[in-house]
């Protein structure tokens, strides 16, 4: 079955569109069915995502691609998963997806909020939060 767009209300949650209310009317009134609520991802705050990565890309020797940029944060935010490389022993972290599907914007939220704060600190700590967060709104068009 195709994911069904609920709108909050004080009773609950209605379907947010007439496609949405032909499709719960597949289940019987009674029936009991299983949910996973999330809230949708806001693409443009994944385009402000995109800013910060390109903003670390051009300012840095080390993380001077977007997709390097990305690994690290997610590595200074420990969304990774550690695992035993078999020769050594030694721990490897392996990021976690942020994926739209692996996060909903609340769990998105709290992830992009802590990879600023990591980028502040570990990556351009010449810049506050106040002032990375001018500067993506400027390029992000927040």
């Amino acid at each position: 079955m195709a994911d069904i767009y609920l709108r909050r209300v004080a009773a609950g949650f209605v379907p947010d569109s007439d496609a949405d209310h032909e499709r719960l009317r597949k289940f019987k009134v009674g029936e009991v069915v299983r949910a996973k609520v999330a809230k949708p991802r806001n693409y443009e705050h994944h385009k402000k995502l995109f800013a910060l990565l390109r903003f670390i890309a051009e300012n840095s020797d080390v993380y001077n691609t977007e997709r390097k940029a990305l690994t690290v944060l997610k590595i200074l935010t420990g969304h990774v998963e550690f695992i035993a490389d078999p020769r050594t022993g030694e721990l490897i972290a392996q990021p976690d997806s942020i994926s739209y599907e692996a996060m909903d914007q609340i769990e998105f939220d709290e992830w992009y909020n802590n990879a600023v704060n990591a980028a502040c600190q570990h990556i351009t700590p010449h810049m506050n939060r106040m002032d990375m967060d001018q500067a993506l709104d400027m390029v992000a068009h927040w």
